[in-house]
Parts: C-alpha cells; sequence; structure tokens
C-alpha cells in the first residue's frame, strides 16, 4: 500500500523545479536551499485556539556565495469554494495578489488573503466566522523562504508578478500547508489529528554497528574506496504516530529522507505493516515500528565537494501521516 503523499511537498517541488537538464539532481540530496516540511501543532484547530507554524528549510553543507540569512513570508487565506488545485495564497486566479502584500491578519484569521508574519515562525487563530454547516472549514498557509538580500516579501512579490514561478527559484523556495479547523463540540467523523513524530535516528554498518545521529556527534572514518560499502538509515516513530481514525482503520505513514552528502539509495520509506495483500487489509494493522533506506557515503572524490568544513554530514527524515501531520528529526554525522 502506497501512502498519499503531502499536498504542501508537491507544490513546493513544482515551484523550485525550473527546467529539465540531462541528469536531474537526486531529490534526496540537499544541494541548495531547500523547504522539506511545513508543521501545524496542532495540525487541527478549534476556532479561538492558536496553531503554531515552522518549516524545515534547510541549505547544502558547504555554503552558498552571496547567501544571506533566511528570510521568511507566512500568508494565510480560504481554499476557494470547490477548488482542486493547490496554490499558494494570492498566486491563484480567484483572489490575485497584485503589487502588494496583504494587510496583517490582526488577531484572528477569517479567510480573507492576509500576512501571518514575517519570522522563520508564526502562530494562527482561526476565526468561528470560517466555519460552515460542517463544523470545519480548511485554511490555506503559504510560506517563502528565500536567502536573497531583497528577502522572502520580494521573492512573493516576484513570484505574483511572474506567473506563480519564482524568479531565483535556487534562491527562493514556496510552500502550502492545508490547516483544518473544526469545532471540537460538533462529534468528527475521526479524533482531531496529531503530528506524528519520530524517536530515533540511526546508522547501521553491514556488521551491525549502530551509530546514533541525535544528540551528540556520530564519527565515521573518511572514505578512501572509490567505492564505500553502503549502510543503513533507520528510525523508529513514536507510540501513537499512527492514529486509528474512523473505522479503526489506521493513518498511513510516509517517510522522506535528505541528507547534504553521499547518496540515499531510496527517498521514501513506508511503516506498511508485512504481508498484507490490499490497501483495505494494510489500513486495519498497526503499521511497523521501523523504516529503513540505505545510504553511501560520500567517495574520497565527492567527500572534499559535498562535506562540509568541519567534515559535518546532515540527515533529515521527515515523517508525514495521510491527514496533514507532520514531524522530523535531523541527525547529524562527522566524517574524519
Amino acid at each position: 500500500m502506497s501512502a498519499p503523499v503531502d499536498a504542501s511537498l508537491l507544490v513546493a517541488a513544482a515551484l523550485v523545479l525550473g527546467g529539465c537538464d540531462d541528469v536531474l539532481p537526486r531529490a534526496s540530496f540537499v544541494e541548495k536551499l531547500r523547504m522539506l516540511a511545513v508543521q501545524a501543532e496542532p495540525p487541527e484547530v478549534a476556532p479561538g485556539a492558536s496553531s503554531l507554524l515552522r518549516a524545515l528549510a534547510v541549505g547544502p553543507a558547504q555554503p552558498v556565495a552571496g547567501a544571506a540569512p533566511l528570510s521568511a513570508l507566512w500568508l494565510a487565506c480560504r481554499v476557494p469554494p470547490g477548488s482542486t488545485s493547490i496554490v499558494p495564497c494570492g498566486l491563484g486566479p480567484e483572489e490575485p495578489l497584485g503589487a502588494r502584500l496583504p494587510p496583517a491578519c490582526g488577531t484572528e484569521v477569517d479567510g480573507t488573503l492576509c500576512v501571518l508574519g514575517t519570522e522563520l515562525t508564526a502562530s494562527l487563530r482561526p476565526s468561528a466566522s470560517l466555519l460552515g454547516a460542517s463544523g470545519s472549514a480548511t485554511l490555506f498557509v503559504s510560506l517563502a523562504i528565500a536567502d536573497t538580500d531583497r528577502g522572502a516579501a520580494a521573492c512573493y512579490l516576484d513570484t505574483a508578478a511572474n506567473g506563480g514561478l519564482p524568479t531565483e527559484p535556487d534562491r527562493c523556495v514556496l510552500a502550502v500547508k492545508r490547516l483544518t479547523v473544526a469545532d471540537p463540540l460538533r462529534a468528527p467523523a475521526s479524533p482531531p489529528n496529531r503530528n506524528p513524530a519520530l524517536e530515533r535516528l540511526e546508522l547501521v554498518d553491514a556488521d551491525g554497528t549502530v551509530r546514533s545521529l541525535l544528540g551528540g556527534d556520530a564519527i565515521l572514518p573518511a572514505p578512501v574506496a572509490a567505492e564505500p560499502p553502503a549502510r543503513s538509515l533507520r528510525t523508529q516513530r513514536a507510540e501513537g504516530a499512527a492514529e486509528q481514525v474512523e473505522d479503526g482503520r489506521y493513518e498511513a505513514l510516509s517517510l522522506s529522507w535528505f541528507t547534504t552528502a553521499g547518496q540515499i539509495n531510496g527517498g521514501r520509506s513506508t511503516f506498511d505493516p508485512p504481508d498484507c495483500q490490499t490497501q483495505e487489509e494494510c489500513a486495519r494493522r498497526p503499521p511497523v515500528t521501523t523504516a529503513t533506506t540505505e545510504w553511501v557515503a560520500p567517495s574520497a572524490i565527492r567527500a572534499p565537494l559535498e562535506l562540509a568544513a568541519d567534515g559535518a554530514i546532515r540527515f533529515w527524515a521527515v515523517l508525514r501521516d495521510d491527514r496533514g501531520g507532520v514531524g522530523w528529526q535531523e541527525g547529524r554525522l562527522l566524517l574524519r
């Protein structure tokens, strides 16, 4: 069974791909500014309550010449009625942004296009006026991250003037996050969603040696071979990461892997239970607790081109459920 792909990831990917080369960069390799995930905590919020927004925006191990400190711009808007496309706020035909940014959102967000903030985190408090007869609604939260001197606001306006495509896709990235607004007093079909979490991030050698990539500096001998051996990247989901929803079904969990050096052979993993034959059967069994993929260290030739000055390599495991929840772990390894 394959889990649904997070919509915000698809939008971010579509916005930053500027063209086609004969050899496309590996999706799991961070060689430029990337937005790997956007999280709302909680991912489902009641009117009048707040949700904290943060992004996992990352860059390559080696600094980019002329890059400025990261800047951000958050906007919120209502999902257009009957809309089937996922477009950042102000970049669609229903409510075009124009040449200026909209006003600040104020105390509560009522669905009118507005600016939530310009820091790397933001907070959103939805208004009860958003709710319809069903007792729930969906907001779009859009985010631009830039490392240019002109900043994220200029990046967003330039994108609006360029038909929705960033003019500097390597220096400015956009993403969209759906946020569910629901009245807890109206009994939902499923319990309110929570963000899934990961508890471990490890590198495992072929002989079983385990290096934790969290909370310290794991060290790996620098490669001398032209083709270093493959090792396993392994992570473990937290208890309750896959919630049971209506009819006893479990959320589908998917995992995306990223690194600043070396090669990940399999950028996506799932927690699907073994031996189930159909999607229905898989959904009714508890997901497994661990997920793995294969990582190969950079060769002696590639290492100087990919490593940070101190020999550090960064890893990210991004976990998503199929109701809009997201969580991640970041690890670090020293190649010496």
